[in-house]
């Protein structure tokens, strides 16, 4: 299929569903540990100006008032985090493509800016998930591109050359085939 014979989008498109995956992962765990209210459910319980901080763990807390989860899980941003996670990795793999680094930005921060008009974040929150996405993006295109780097080091057709070998280990002899 076209897809699969476009090898740099299939491994864009891996590498941004592991960036995406890598800051949910780190999105979900500060959110345990903040307990941070959002806008929306500021409104209806706190009323604190920018929303309560309830603390690590506090939305599992049994002895608690009942609220829903909107109560603790404002920060950061984890649809923020997600779309620069995924736009650093088409920006930093299309660099070369005149554009395609602003377009991904830009349609990220409309993103976060979205989330802050339907109240669910403050911009705190919207920030932070943007620099954190930003983060795993990078992390997981360097990453790649240090892996590649190396085995293409140690991978080099025109540095091998077959070999046969003889070889013992304890009591067993053999012959090694090396190409």
């Amino acid at each position: 299929s076209a897809v699969a014979s476009n090898q740099k989008g299939v491994q864009t498109s891996l590498l941004a569903t592991q960036a995406m995956i890598t800051s949910g992962v780190w999105v979900n765990i500060i959110k345990v540990l903040t307990g941070r209210e959002r806008p929306i459910a500021d409104y209806a319980f706190s009323g604190q100006k920018g929303g309560m901080w309830y603390g690590p763990l506090s939305k599992f807390d049994q002895d608690s008032e009942r609220k829903p989860v909107s109560a603790y899980d404002a920060f950061p941003s984890g649809h923020t985090a997600t779309a620069f996670s995924i736009a650093t990795v088409f920006a930093e793999q299309y660099k070369d493509v005149k554009g395609i680094p602003l377009i991904c930005y830009s349609a990220a921060s409309l993103v976060g800016v979205s989330r802050l008009i339907e109240h669910q974040h403050w911009a705190s929150d919207v920030f932070v998930g943007g620099i954190m996405g930003y983060l795993c993006g990078k992390q997981v295109v360097a990453h790649y591109r240090k892996v590649n780097e190396i085995s293409r080091q140690y991978y080099n057709p025109k540095k091998v050359k077959p070999e046969l070998a003889f070889t013992q280990d304890g009591n067993q002899v053999g012959f090694v085939l090396k190409w």
